[in-house]
């Protein structure tokens, strides 16, 4: 509970393409309505277009990606990327990148299945304000950064990404190694903080997993939400669950 009375709602961005649906598809705008579109229009069901008003397409994302908008006309985008080696299911690095709406170019929708054959999830034309690319497997603990200084105004970001496991490489490809990055632009730092509950309980990989974290700013605490696990509250290390808010198995 963050005051006592009204639980904590979790706002963050989940994945695509579940996410961005309903009234989760529709950005507002000065110009318009921007509008979220998968499975329709050409698309494939986990690939997901951003539909200026004028139609055009103007950002596209795999799955898995998630999309926070932000004041004004920002667009926060972040996700895995770059498996090195498929047989040990890790991407090696978290994709962060933050888009002006109004300096996105159009894009043929015709030419991004060429564009997704390379090592991006991502596809646009202009608008990217900043970037930063953070190498995943990372150590649990506090971590040093130097992201654009655009990014600075985000605050802090929670992202789910693979940390460093105990297990040497190839010895157990089904083990997982989940963790928070949580990333504090302004401060310059991440702090990896392993989610021992999921990592070593006894769970359906990957039937079941973790789909999005946020902070409660009132109390500090991280809640979060997964896909067959329901919501939780995390203790104060931030990596095991302190209690279970709705549980589905």
């Amino acid at each position: 509970m963050s005051d006592g009375k009204k639980p904590f709602r979790i706002t963050t961005a989940g994945p695509t393409p579940w996410a961005l649906s309903g009234a989760d598809a529709r950005l507002r705008t000065s110009a318009g309505e921007y509008v979220w579109r998968s499975g329709t229009h050409g698309l494939a069901p986990d690939h997901t277009a951003l539909v200026s008003p004028a139609g055009e397409w103007r950002l596209f994302l795999e799955s898995m990606c998630h999309a926070l908008p932000l004041p004004g006309t920002l667009l926060l985008v972040w996700s895995e990327a770059g498996w090195k080696d498929p047989a040990l299911r890790r991407n090696d690095r978290l994709e962060i990148r933050l888009f002006d709406l109004f300096r996105l170019q159009a894009l043929d929708p015709a030419k991004t299945a060429d564009a997704l054959r390379g090592p991006t999830h991502v596809v646009h034309q202009g608008g990217l304000v900043a970037e930063l690319t953070i190498p995943a497997g990372l150590q649990p603990g506090r971590h040093a950064l130097r992201p654009p200084r655009e990014l600075a105004e985000v605050g802090e970001l929670l992202a789910l990404a693979d940390c460093a496991t105990p297990d040497p490489p190839g010895k157990n490809p089904w083990r997982e190694a989940r963790a928070i990055y949580a990333i504090d632009f302004a401060g310059g730092s991440v702090e990896v903080l392993p989610q021992l509950w999921f990592n070593e309980g006894d769970y359906d990989y990957p039937y079941q997993w973790i789909a999005r974290v946020q902070r409660d700013p009132a109390t500090g605490r991280i809640h979060g939400d997964g896909v067959r696990l329901g919501t939780f509250r995390l203790d104060e290390r931030g990596t095991r669950v302190e209690k279970w808010l709705d549980r589905r198995m």
